[in-house]
């Protein structure tokens, strides 16, 4: 009888599809595209498919996968909407789909694929993705995506996936595979808990960051001083800056704050040291210098990839949302009050 060579026992080896394998994987795997048994497997049919067909590796006792049958599969469309392209994703400028999108929606129809499957207590996250994406896709058109369930190992589960134009299918956008984890809710409950115990504390040191890609509207422009077209008009603005380095301090806070409470800006001083152009990187670092009750003093440091652009001050005061939406609403209603009682001293006079 034949054996699988032990040299073939790599952790580098290749599936037919070019995806490296895992060294426990790989024997079983190279075991079918050679045609030979595996030592140790009952007979040589068994196969890394169908030993989990039930739904249990008897290789991995404790990993369990959802009855779902190698072979299912689900098909979607999907229109591109003007959110979807790259130009909005900030994932480039072109005016077609993003890849990022695109992930977004064969992720979307995997899921939906195995959900029938999926058992009380059970989840599928997403743990691998590899993608290329090949045509671009302009907006208004309909792509086509077919994924399907190839292989079943462990707690994983590999789709292969298919993207197609809609209206021509054998115009292929984009192929590869997407790898899902079938695992208890119980076990990602627990490890979130003790994430959520090593949150940051809110105390001096506390630190955050903003990064903004510099575009069009973020720049000087002719009409806002510069008189003609230049390098000059293309410079980021200081009421960007400002914006950016806000964010940066709101970042720090969003995984501190407890439900229920809220940051509002109070004043910031802020300098603007150089010039950033379009097309530039603006990273913005924020570090909570000092806390008096509920007045938070951030000072903020705003570089491009070579110097020091901006360094600001900000404060910040924590206060409790719902109190501060009542208060602005009563405010809207106080000034529309004003404004009736102005209206009539006007027809008055």
């Amino acid at each position: 009888m034949s054996v699988l060579p032990p040299s073939l026992y790599t952790p580098s080896t290749l599936d037919s599809r070019g995806r490296r394998l895992s060294p426990v994987y790989d024997a079983y795997r190279i075991a079918e595209e050679l045609n030979v048994p595996v030592e140790g497997l009952a007979g040589s049919g068994a196969s890394s498919d169908n030993l989990v067909e039930d739904g249990v590796d008897p290789r991995f006792p404790n990993a369990k996968l959802p009855p779902i049958a190698i072979g299912t599969e689900l098909t979607v469309t999907h229109k591109v909407a003007s959110e979807d392209l790259a130009a909005s994703a900030r994932s480039g400028g072109v005016v077609a789909m993003s890849t990022s999108t695109l992930l977004e929606v064969i992720e979307s129809a995997c899921v939906d694929c195995v959900k029938p499957f999926v058992e009380a207590g059970f989840i599928t996250i997403g743990s691998c993705v590899q993608i290329r994406h090949t045509t671009p896709v302009p907006e208004g058109c309909v792509i086509q995506v077919k994924v399907v369930l190839s292989q079943k190992l462990r707690r994983a589960l590999t789709f292969d996936v298919r993207v197609v134009f809609a209206t021509n299918p054998g115009n292929v956008v984009a192929k590869g595979f997407h790898q899902r984890s079938y695992l208890k809710l119980s076990e990602i409950e627990e490890k979130l808990v003790q994430k959520d115990k090593e949150r940051r504390m809110l105390a001096p040191g506390l630190e955050g960051m903003a990064v903004h890609y510099i575009g069009p509207a973020n720049t000087v422009g002719v009409a806002q001083g510069a008189r003609e077209a230049s390098l000059v008009s293309s410079a980021v603005t200081t009421s960007t800056l400002m914006k950016w380095c806000e964010e940066a301090c709101i970042n720090a806070l969003e995984e501190v704050l407890p439900p229920g409470q809220t940051s509002v800006g109070g004043s910031m001083l802020i300098t603007h040291q150089a010039a950033a152009l379009q097309g530039m990187v603006i990273e913005c670092k924020a570090k909570l210098s000092t806390m008096d009750k509920r007045k938070l003093t951030f000072e903020v440091w705003a570089n491009d990839r070579s110097e020091l652009v901006a360094k600001a001050t900000h404060v910040r005061f924590l206060v409790l949302k719902e109190d501060f939406e009542r208060h602005a609403q009563a405010s809207l209603v106080e000034q529309a009050s004003n404004a009736e009682e102005l209206a009539e001293l006007a027809s008055v006079v």
